[in-house]
């Protein structure tokens, strides 16, 4: 009782400090009751000025707020809810377990009164000691809709004064951070001067901020919002989640934008959270560019799809862009189609956002040069139409940009000779660290001939030069961060390959005429890449959000071309490895908050060792892969039991026998692993019917024709389909796990919310894509397909397999965690 006294008595003094205090006691001492109270009040003691703490504070509160309530609420919960009746005053009725009983003057009858309005009197079962009685269902549906509205009403009240809130809703002021001031009346952007550390706090805020707002959706399903209330959800989930890949996520520029903590912060984000993103990518991005023409959803698409790493996401981009459309004028083609074949007597056009797609998938298969290939026609025909594919804004050309850098940044790494060149750290996080590092290996990658190598960077710096004529057209201002993006990149090509010096240096004379900004001018005005290398590199490091590095494939007793520059302060990034590039790149970012950093890459780097960096075939025919997979498979399930012999032998003197205990454990994994491969049938009946399907085809079509095409089926494809019918099983069994889980822990609302989750997932989700997965390569049901003998079309389907597959483990992973919490 003191403490309550103590709450109230600091409520009333407006005592913010005081009573969070008591939020975290009662918190601490699982006192639902009063810790629900505690957050009431402080949320409502007024704020006139608004700061970031406070309104992070405020943030947190809400979330906390939702936890407790949102179990309260659902319908599984009615009967004899201690705490909702605590917080409510409402008593039981006794020897009537389904009535509740509440005095006069308690709030809930007025709301009561107004949730059934004429027929309230008829919800009153009796009258008693100045109470009333009512059927349960009456009061806990009553507070069950009180407190969904007053939650709605809180959130949607943040959202109106989180969208005047710059550090979460504005992007930064570039004016402010050039000139320490802002000539620019009303301006609403940020003013402030970023540093690594304020680009995360404003990162971090925002991310919670949307968090709250996907709060809403919870609310929506349980359909306990008022017709009003629930058109907004959708809308206000949408805007803020668009605000933070506009603001926050996307790459504007070195003094604006710090690579690795977005990175840092994507990768902590909340299951829900990530999940937002996706949808809106799937359910509105997807479809906004059904014409084919929206350039700017295409590449705001694919580039927030690949950051978070979503494979169906991207697949299912793939496949949209693979859809061919009849031409009924094949001489006149629409906006955003390029001419495709002619089938069955129709021309047929297929979109050419296309390209987008396969440069990616290219990437992911290590072909870099038939990437770049594909990606050269595709921002050349976004400069030729700018307007008519909706590039428009400054974000639309920043994502642009941002591919063009890419794209640049691979042909040097697969130039001729070793790795050895210049390039902002930002461009090592943003799409190295990211997508691929194998281009960076010369063992691992292609690389072009000399010829190649300098045709291809021309054809990048004559688009360069086309975007930079047109954004030219307009005032300097509206694009002043992209045409200072693509007057780096030209610095860049300069240095990295001396060839193009000339070139560069006419361009800047001619620019320098059109310019009058002092921030691109010292670019211009310089007469020697000497000296444009200091004024690139003391531009980068300026706000240490980004620097220039020298990227070097180290050798023995060869130094790099570019070591005389470490002695000006640039930092050479020296490896021989992919391990050895990624601890160096790791060395060299900024130092906020470096031990969260090296977390947050250690889970991407994992992640992706399942795909870019590994440079393992699949297309081997032999049966050894499968017996590693199935022990690596069953060696996952007893991890944490491992983890406590590990802790064993190093804090027990029983060492001895911990280590005998683990051995044994390995030589029995090994073991049943290898009986059941040994057992297991389905492999070879396989193997078997793809032989008999391959000797029929070589008849038909001759040995030569289809050699490489059987390679394929035999090795890569009987591999996948073994392993997509070995899932299939796996999926049962992880479902019945799930089903378990939910009749022995009914009580636990969370726990079972999550895990009717996870089996609608699998129901609506995994197994249709998997039974796809293996129509499509059955030699059987897709034999006519098969015979066709289209290479590309049977490596894509693989690589759209073996996505699926890490897919579905990953699912499964997860409901690992869930079933043993």
């Amino acid at each position: 009782m003191e403490e309550e006294f103590q709450l109230y008595s600091a409520y009333l003094n407006k005592g913010l400090n005081r009573v969070n205090k008591y939020i975290q006691l009662f918190k601490n001492q699982g006192e639902i009751t009063h810790e629900f109270r505690a957050i009431i009040l402080w949320l409502q003691i007024p704020q006139p000025d608004i700061e970031e703490e406070y309104w992070k504070k405020r943030l947190q509160h809400i979330l906390r707020l939702c936890d407790l309530v949102f179990p309260l609420i659902k319908a599984s919960r009615y009967n004899d809810n201690k705490i909702i009746e605590n917080i409510f005053f409402v008593s039981k009725v006794e020897n009537c377990p389904q009535k509740r009983q509440i005095f006069f003057d308690n709030p809930l009858v007025r709301l009561i009164n107004e949730m059934y309005g004429n027929n309230s009197k008829k919800e009153v079962t009796e009258t008693t000691d100045n109470r009333y009685v009512y059927n349960v269902y009456t009061v806990y549906r009553t507070i069950s809709k009180f407190l969904a509205s007053y939650i709605f009403e809180l959130i949607r009240d943040d959202n109106q004064k989180g969208r005047n809130i710059p550090d979460v809703s504005s992007q930064i002021c570039y004016n402010f951070i050039s000139y320490q001031y802002c000539s620019r009346q009303n301006c609403k952007n940020h003013h402030v001067i970023t540093t690594p550390s304020i680009l995360y706090k404003r990162l971090e805020l925002s991310c919670l901020q949307y968090t709250v707002m996907l709060k809403l959706i919870v609310l929506y399903h349980l359909r306990l919002l008022k017709e009003e209330q629930s058109k907004e959800v959708l809308g206000l989930q949408r805007w803020w989640a668009e605000n933070l890949i506009r603001n926050h996520i996307r790459y504007h520029s070195s003094r604006t934008s710090c690579p690795e903590i977005t990175h840092m912060v994507l990768a902590k984000l909340p299951y829900h959270t990530r999940n937002g993103f996706i949808e809106l990518a799937h359910k509105r991005w997807l479809y906004e560019f059904n014409n084919a023409s929206n350039f700017e959803a295409m590449l705001k698409c694919m580039l927030v799809l690949q950051q978070l790493r979503d494979e169906w996401g991207i697949n299912t981009f793939c496949w949209e862009m693979s859809k061919p459309t009849i031409l009924l004028y094949p001489y006149n083609l629409p906006v955003g189609l390029e001419y495709y074949d002619c089938y069955n007597g129709y021309h047929r056009a297929i979109p050419v956002g296309k390209r987008l797609s396969s440069f990616f998938f290219y990437l992911r298969s290590n072909n870099v040069i038939e990437a770049i290939s594909q990606i050269k026609i595709f921002i050349q025909y976004a400069i030729s139409h700018t307007e008519r594919v909706n590039l428009v804004t400054s974000d639309a050309f920043g994502d642009l940009v941002s591919l063009i850098e890419f794209v640049t940044s691979l042909i040097f790494a697969i130039s001729p000779r070793c790795c050895d060149f210049f390039l902002p750290r930002a461009y090592l996080v943003n799409y190295f660290d990211i997508y691929a590092v194998t281009p960076l290996i010369p063992n691992l990658r292609h690389a072009y001939n000399r010829d190649s190598y300098l045709a291809a960077i021309a054809i990048f710096f004559e688009q360069i030069k086309q975007l930079l004529n047109y954004l030219l057209t307009y005032k300097e201002y509206t694009y002043f961060t992209i045409t200072l993006r693509l007057i780096r990149l030209l610095v860049l090509i300069g240095l990295n390959e001396s060839t193009f010096v000339p070139s560069i240096f006419n361009l800047f004379k001619y620019l320098d005429n059109k310019i009058s900004s002092n921030k691109i001018k010292k670019y211009l005005e310089q007469k020697s890449m000497g000296l444009l290398v200091n004024v690139l590199h003391n531009d980068l490091k300026e706000t240490d959000c980004d620097s220039l590095v020298i990227v070097y494939y180290q050798l023995e007793s060869i130094p790099s071309r570019f070591s005389n520059w470490e002695k000006h302060g640039i930092k050479k990034l020296a490896y021989n490895s992919i391990g050895g590039f990624r601890y160096a790149l790791q060395q060299i970012k900024s130092s906020v908050n470096i031990v969260e950093n090296v977390v947050s890459e250690n889970q991407f780097s994992s992640q992706k060792s399942g795909g870019n960096d590994q440079n393992t075939s699949l297309m081997q025919d032999t049966f050894d892969q499968l017996d590693q997979h199935a022990i690596s498979e069953e060696a996952k399930e007893p991890e944490t039991e491992i983890q406590a012999w590990f802790r064993k032998i190093h804090d027990s003197p029983e060492a001895k026998d911990a280590a005998i205990k683990i051995q044994v454990w390995i030589r029995q994994v090994y073991k049943r692993a290898k009986s059941r491969t040994d057992n297991d049938t389905t492999l070879n009946e396989i193997y078997n019917d793809m032989m008999i399907f391959c000797q029929a085809i070589m008849k038909e079509k001759g040995k030569k024709a289809v050699n490489k095409y059987i390679i394929l089926l035999r090795g890569w494809t009987v591999v996948v389909i073994v392993k997509l019918i070995k899932l299939q099983g796996s999926m049962g069994e992880t479902k019945n796990r799930l089903k378990k889980t939910i009749n022995s822990h009914s009580s636990d609302t969370n726990k079972v919310d999550r895990c009717l989750e996870l089996e609608d997932e699998l129901r609506y989700k995994y197994y249709e894509k998997v039974e796809l997965a293996l129509k499509s390569l059955s030699i059987t049901e897709n034999s006519q397909k098969h015979k066709k003998l289209s290479l590309g079309w049977l490596e894509n389907e693989l690589y759209q397999a073996e996505d699926i597959i890490n897919q579905v483990w990953e699912w499964i992973n997860e409901c690992k965690k869930v079933v043993t919490k």
